[in-house]
């Protein structure tokens, strides 16, 4: 009964470890996702030279950058996880019915799915640069700023990476359907041990 119990314990306190952990990236995402709303007003209401718009870059790029590598590698690793031991352990933890498991990795999966979302937002802000670019009246009638801006935003992207790829939201709705593919396995799994 003891080992049941610290068992038990254990495990709703791992669940919360991985909650707050993933309410902790949500939170610095965010705060990203602030900076590159403001970065997108800047482009398209202020007038600027080549030097703010580099140095309002490289401030965003090294704060993602920052967060990417205190928070990535844990991230990362609960992806990693998650993908292998789905396929793997699953089918017994099933068909055993640990209960606890079962509901302690659905948790984990979905936090960190969540956590790759928020990933990804941030990499799809890439897409709009230049076009909130076109929407600024200071720089529409300057053909060389605009041609400048297309080649800077082209060759330098900000992105969170996860896993060494930068995901967007198109990815991870490709990614969604693979793992309805893998659920869908399991499922077949299952039966066909019964």
């Amino acid at each position: 009964i003891p080992y049941i119990i610290g068992m038990r314990l254990a495990y709703i306190y791992l669940y919360s470890h991985i909650i707050c952990y993933i309410v902790n990236i949500c939170f610095v995402c965010k705060i990203h996702k602030y900076q590159l709303d403001e970065f997108k007003r800047f482009l398209q209401r202020d007038k600027f030279n080549k030097v703010q718009l580099i140095n309002e870059f490289r401030k965003i790029k090294k704060d993602i950058r920052y967060s990417e590598k205190v928070i990535g590698p844990l991230l990362n690793l609960g992806l990693v996880s998650t993908l292998f031991r789905f396929p793997l352990d699953m089918i017994e933890i099933v068909y055993d019915h640990q209960y606890v498991h079962i509901i302690t990795f659905i948790g984990n999966s979905v936090c960190f799915l969540v956590g790759l979302s928020a990933a990804a937002k941030l990499n799809d802000y890439n897409d709009c640069f230049i076009t909130k670019l076109y929407k600024n009246e200071y720089i529409r009638e300057k053909q060389e700023m605009i041609e400048y801006c297309i080649t800077f935003f082209n060759n330098n992207k900000v992105y969170f990476r996860v896993i060494n790829t930068a995901p967007t939201s198109k990815v991870l709705s490709k990614i969604l359907l693979i793992l309805l593919n893998v659920a869908g396995s399991l499922l077949s799994g299952l039966l066909s041990k019964n």
